[in-house]
């Protein structure tokens, strides 16, 4: 899910490590893409400290694998437990306000999943919220959709525009609520 562009710290990690590699061709390659800007600042910052010693000048790792006790599913199950909600039922209201319990032309379900991406994306985008919440908001939707047997019942670029807000609204009110946190 763009994991670097949703996370500055791995976001700058990626642009460094484009600019570190010899063999990139980043000049060429990003000239016309907003990432140029970045790497230019790369650049001028690692031609300012180029010539000095680096501070640091023993070998310790800060995390050596043998510390690490649990695996990658666990490490994220506990980031899905941190970052996520566990009342899709809340939704229920405002989903009945977009589909139909009868009557509709389409599983609603398979409609918010084929707009999964690019909502996510969007909302992201605007609100600055993280893909992995808002990702999950969008799975609870579809359960609940699929579970209250809603179909759609309005032409389809509405029925997005309404996902849209809907999913920006849920997003907004659990990044206020005062239980939002930020990864580091």
């Amino acid at each position: 899910m763009w994991y670097a562009q949703a996370h500055p710290a791995e976001d700058f990690a990626e642009t460094f490590a484009v600019w570190l590699n010899p063999n990139s061709r980043w000049q060429e390659q990003y000239a016309n893409w907003p990432a140029i800007h970045k790497l230019r600042y790369v650049d001028e910052v690692m031609e300012e400290v180029g010539g000095q010693t680096a501070p640091v000048h023993n070998r310790r790792k800060a995390h050596p694998m043998r510390s690490l006790k649990h695996t990658l599913r666990e490490h994220y199950e506990r980031k899905k437990k941190f970052y996520c909600r566990d009342n899709p039922g809340l939704y229920d209201r405002d989903l009945r306000r977009i589909f139909a319990e009868k009557g509709g032309t389409a599983d609603a379900g398979a409609f918010v999943e084929s707009i999964r991406d690019e909502a996510r994306m969007m909302v992201s985008r605007w609100t600055g919220a993280s893909q992995l919440t808002i990702d999950r908001t969008l799975a609870d939707m579809v359960k609940r959709v699929r579970f209250l047997r809603l179909a759609l019942c309005k032409p389809r670029e509405q029925a997005k525009v309404d996902v849209m807000m809907m999913l920006a609204v849920q997003t907004m009110n659990f990044v206020n609520d005062g239980k939002h946190r930020v990864a580091l």
